[in-house]
């Protein structure tokens, strides 16, 4: 989706709630994943977690070139539906 988008400043970042910082390290790798990437170590209890209200492994947030967040929780089409929305 990170290279669909990137022409019109579309900018994927992924925060990690993974406690194992070398596993997370290998998923990186493995799944060759893109964008920035932040992760504490301290999963659910860490200062990510609790700055964006994070409790879950798998969590959308679409934040517009404001800074305002505008959806939260969406997958699939949905979610490339509301990107393309947000950078036209």
């Amino acid at each position: 989706m990170e290279k669909k988008y990137a022409a019109k400043g579309f900018e994927l970042v992924w925060i990690s709630l993974d406690e194992d910082l070398p596993a997370h390290q290998r998923m990186v790798t493995r799944l060759r994943m893109r964008g920035k990437l932040i992760c504490d170590g301290k999963g659910t209890e860490g200062e990510l977690a609790k700055l964006y209200g994070l409790d879950d492994v798998y969590e959308t947030f679409l934040v517009g070139r404001d800074g305002v967040l505008t959806a939260v929780d969406l997958h699939d089409d949905e979610l490339d539906r509301a990107i393309a929305a947000a950078v036209k």
